[in-house]
């Protein structure tokens, strides 16, 4: 809490560990001593009170929908929220086209999905058991198994799971986990437990693996600053590549690696930018901002996911040696939808990313009594 004329800000002492997003903006309660927020805890998608001073919360509101953004009258007798449900899909790109198509669709959550080397397998995040979690599944054989999963007890800790990369010898996942820190982790497809990718800071993302499964090339948060960087899996310094774009996204795709060794892509304060390994050589690609992207499996090619002016969704496509921009194809996707995250399959036939398609309704809860009475004897217990 910040006091507005004068004081010190104080931290609320609460149970949960937080992280920023949608589902976290906080409406005070008229007391001033409660928040109305959404989303406190890994796999929370409800309404919560909390008590500030103490860091008790309640669950507010229930059901198998999800509801955030809640905004209280200020006689606290009724509050406005919105409800509703997210559905996210993997969905293919077929290059040849370019159609679209489904690769996996649940009643469940199924969302940053990355191909395994053999191009018959492929990781995931998918919040089937309740608390996302990273999936591995085969493509002919329908089986499915847990990589990362939350009941395992293990290090890390987290509340979101992002970007997850498989290596190319097949064996390994590096992938986000968002928590107090926001930081690279590497598990065994195989099991066991997880290692961090870079100790020394706390705030990193978006890692991409060397052709020859040596280095990682990733974003961090360094004495105050972006930049790219590249360490080397088995223990080492992280090596600088230069500044790079402010902060990360629980959507992933803002560094990709070069199949052929030459280049590493990310998002420059100035737009797309290739990067030698070696930090020597760099250049910009064209105007556009997009967060997803990624190279063709040989190279010469750079992908990216971006919004037209009129809102709807088109897949661009740069020529890496001349650094053009080759016509722009418009996708067969609903521009009320989302797409987020892009990551080629090994046959360099079609792209996977992720749909997002919402359904969300304002709704008003009327006849709420203040907090205290029997809240705060629950509390007290």
């Amino acid at each position: 809490m910040l006091p507005v004329a004068s004081g010190e800000p104080r931290r609320i002492p609460h149970k949960h560990f937080l992280t920023s997003g949608i589902d976290l903006l906080a409406a005070w309660w008229p007391d001033g001593r409660h928040l109305l927020l959404g989303g406190i805890g890994p796999g929370d998608r409800h309404l919560n009170l909390m008590d500030v001073e103490t860091g008790a919360s309640l669950a507010f509101t229930s059901g198998t929908g999800s509801e955030s953004q809640a905004a209280v009258a200020p006689d606290g007798k009724k509050i406005a929220f919105t409800a509703g449900s997210d559905d996210l899909d993997l969905l293919e790109i077929v290059l040849d086209g370019p159609s679209v198509r489904p690769l996996l669709a649940t009643g469940r959550n199924e969302e940053l999905g990355a191909w395994a080397p053999s191009g018959t397998q492929y990781v995931y995040i998918t919040d089937a058991a309740g608390t996302p979690e990273i999936w591995l599944r085969g493509v002919s054989e329908g089986w499915v198994r847990s990589v990362l999963a939350a009941s395992a007890g293990v290090p890390p800790t987290w509340r979101v799971l992002s970007d997850p990369r498989v290596s190319p010898d097949g064996l390994r996942v590096a992938y986000d986990a968002y928590a107090v820190e926001h930081a690279i982790w590497i598990s065994q497809l195989a099991g066991g437990r997880p290692l961090p990718l870079d100790p020394d800071s706390t705030d990193q993302h978006s890692a991409s693996w060397s052709p020859d499964g040596n280095w990682v090339a990733y974003r961090r948060l360094h004495e105050g600053k972006w930049e790219l960087a590249r360490i080397p899996v088995g223990g080492g310094k992280p090596y600088s590549l230069g500044a790079s774009g402010q902060g990360g996204s629980t959507r992933g795709g803002t560094t990709d690696w070069s199949p052929t060794g030459e280049w590493i892509c990310h998002l420059a304060p100035k737009g797309l930018e290739l990067v030698s390994p070696d930090a020597g050589r760099r250049r910009l690609l064209g105007n556009l901002r997009p967060v997803y992207f990624t190279f063709s499996t040989d190279g010469a090619t750079l992908f990216a996911l971006h919004r037209s002016p009129t809102r709807h969704w088109q897949l661009a496509a740069f020529d890496v040696a001349r650094g053009t921009e080759r016509p722009t194809r418009t996708l067969p996707v609903p521009a009320s939808a989302g797409l987020f995250s892009l990551t080629r399959h090994p046959d360099g036939k079609r792209l996977l990313s992720t749909l997002s398609t919402s359904r969300q309704d304002i709704w008003i809860m009327e006849g709420l009594a203040k907090p205290g009475g029997w809240w705060s004897r629950l509390w007290r217990r």
